[in-house]
């Protein structure tokens, strides 16, 4: 009878080692899971960046040619505008204080 119940006893241990390797195996493969999507997600985002950045770039390279005409005519008006002289700080007054720099 002893040895009967001791033989119930390790079948019982086995079955929840078992049970035991079966749950960690499943939390396994459930951890995995979840990280190949995140790796997944990750490179998605960085394709679209990428493509993003690819899209910006060429919009600004077809682009140039308009712009540099636009700049020259800008540059032209500068260069017709006539100088004066800027206002230095050395007119300005000092402030009071170190920290003092209300007007």
């Amino acid at each position: 009878m002893v040895i009967a119940r001791l033989m119930i006893h390790v079948q019982q241990v086995e079955e929840d080692k078992l049970k035991d390797r079966e749950e960690f195996l499943n939390k396994r493969a459930k951890t995995t899971a979840r990280l190949m999507i995140h790796v997944h997600q990750v490179e998605e985002g960085k394709l679209k960046d990428r493509e993003e950045f690819r899209n910006k770039r060429a919009k600004t390279t077809s682009n140039e040619s308009g712009q540099q005409k636009d700049r020259n005519s800008i540059w032209s008006s500068f260069q017709q505008m006539p100088s004066s002289p800027a206002p230095s700080s050395a007119s300005a007054p000092a402030p009071k204080h170190r920290c003092d720099f209300r007007n």
